[in-house]
C-alpha cells in the first residue's frame, strides 16, 4: 500500500473483481496490477505523474497555506508570485490537500534543485507539461440501459440531454451535453454549453444530433473557460430538472454552490445519456491563468474542480462535456470538461465563473 496525495494506492499481483471502490474511509483509492507486489520500485511508484519535488528548502511567503485547507485565489496568487522570484514562470497550479503541483511555463528545462520544495507543511512539485490532459470523455459508472438515449425531447429540453453542432463550416461532427438554464443580471436567459463542442460564436446548436432540429445559437463564451452560452429559439423551453438514466426524474437544480463552500472529499454526481449515472469525490482544485484577450480579464484564474471517479469503471465515454455536476444538496458545483486517460481523475469548470458575473439558475419557459 502506498499513501501519497491524492490517492491511497493498492498494488495487486491478481486484481480483485470489479467494481472497485472509489474511496475507503473517505480517502480516494487507486487499484493497480503489478508484476511483483513486494518490489519497492513497482509498489512505491506514483500512479499519477506528480512532477519533481523542489530541492531548495522552504518557500517564504505570508500567509502560509494551511495543509488540508482549500486555498483561495489570493493564496494561489501569492504562491505563484513567491515561486516566480526563483526565475521561473508559472501557469497552472493544482492543489491536492497536502501538496501543490506547479506548471512551469518557462524555462521548460527548469532545475528542480533550485526551486523550493515546501511551503509550510505542503510539498511543492514542478512540471513542465500541462497538468490537465484534454481528453473529452467521462468514466461510466452505471451503464445506461440499452443504447444511448438520443431521444428528441422536442421543445422542452433539460440539463444533460444531447446537443450537436452538425459539423458546422467543415468542422467535425461534435456531440456534447446541455448544461444549465441561467439568467444574467440584466434578465437575459441562456443555456450553458461546452464551448469546445462548437467552433465559435454564432455556431448553431442542434438537438439531439445532426439529424435533429436547430434549437438555438451559441452567442457567448465565459472568459478563457470552456463554458459557453447559447440563446434558445423562443419556442424552445428548458427545464432545470436534470436528465435521468433511471425511470425517475433527476434532481431539480435551482442553486449554484458557492466555491467557498465546496470542500475536498465532497461527493458530486452527474447523469447523461453518454455516461449514465456517475458519482465521484472532489480531491483537489486547479487554478489556471486566465489567458490575455479572453474577454474576462478581471478574473485572474480559471478554476477547475478535480474529481475522482475511480479507476475500475468500464469504458471512457466521449460526449459528456458541458454537463453539470451537483452535490448531495442538489446544488450545481461544476461543468464537466475532461478526464485523465488512466487515473479516472476528471476536471470540471467551477460554476463560480458564472456566479461572479451575477448569473442565477432559472428554467426557461
Amino acid at each position: 500500500m502506498l499513501v501519497t496525495e491524492p490517492f491511497i494506492t493498492f498494488s495487486f499481483f491478481n486484481l480483485p473483481p470489479k467494481p472497485w471502490p472509489i474511496t475507503v474511509a473517505d480517502v480516494p483509492v487507486f487499484i493497480r496490477q503489478v508484476k511483483d507486489p513486494i518490489d519497492p520500485a513497482e509498489v512505491c511508484s506514483e500512479p499519477m505523474d506528480m512532477g519533481r519535488i523542489g530541492r531548495n528548502g522552504k518557500l517564504k511567503m505570508s500567509p502560509i497555506p494551511t495543509i488540508g485547507e482549500t486555498p483561495t485565489n489570493e493564496v494561489i496568487r501569492d504562491l505563484r508570485d513567491a515561486v516566480e522570484r526563483y526565475e521561473v514562470k508559472i501557469g497552472c497550479i493544482s492543489w491536492f490537500g497536502s501538496c501543490f503541483i506547479l506548471d512551469v511555463k518557462s524555462p521548460l528545462d527548469f532545475n528542480a534543485d533550485t526551486l523550493p520544495g515546501l511551503v509550510g507543511q505542503n510539498v511543492l512539485y514542478y512540471k513542465s507539461s500541462p497538468s490537465k490532459p484534454s481528453l473529452e470523455a467521462a468514466l461510466r459508472q452505471k451503464l445506461p440501459s440499452g443504447e444511448e438515449d438520443d431521444s428528441d425531447y422536442g421543445k422542452t429540453l433539460r440539463p444533460g440531454v444531447l446537443l450537436n453542432n452538425i459539423g458546422h463550416e467543415g468542422s467535425s461532427d461534435l456531440s456534447t451535453t446541455a448544461g444549465l438554464p441561467v439568467k444574467s443580471k440584466d434578465g437575459r436567459k441562456y443555456v450553458t454549453v461546452s464551448a469546445q463542442g462548437f467552433p465559435g460564436l454564432n455556431s448553431p446548436v442542434y438537438h439531439p444530433n445532426k439529424n435533429g432540429s436547430r434549437v438555438g445559437t451559441m452567442v457567448a463564451k465565459i472568459g478563457g473557460t470552456d463554458v459557453g452560452l447559447a440563446r434558445l429559439y423562443s419556442e424552445t423551453c428548458f427545464s432545470n430538472i436534470n436528465f435521468s438514466s433511471d425511470q425517475e426524474d433527476g434532481p431539480t437544480l435551482t442553486e449554484f454552490k458557492p466555491i467557498k463552500e465546496v470542500r475536498r472529499r465532497d461527493l458530486v454526481f452527474m447523469d447523461t445519456p453518454y455516461s449514465g449515472r456517475c458519482d465521484g469525490v472532489i480531491i483537489g482544485r486547479t487554478f489556471e491563468s486566465n489567458p490575455p484577450g479572453s474577454g474576462n480579464e478581471e478574473e485572474e484564474w480559471i478554476v477547475h474542480e478535480c474529481i475522482y471517479t475511480g479507476n475500475g469503471r468500464p469504458g471512457m465515454i466521449a460526449g459528456t462535456c458541458g454537463t453539470v455536476l451537483w452535490d448531495s444538496d442538489d446544488k450545481a458545483v461544476a461543468f464537466f470538461q475532461s478526464v485523465h486517460p488512466s487515473t479516472g481523475m476528471c476536471w470540471a469548470v467551477s460554476t463560480q465563473c458564472l456566479q461572479d458575473l451575477g448569473f442565477t439558475i432559472e428554467a426557461i419557459s
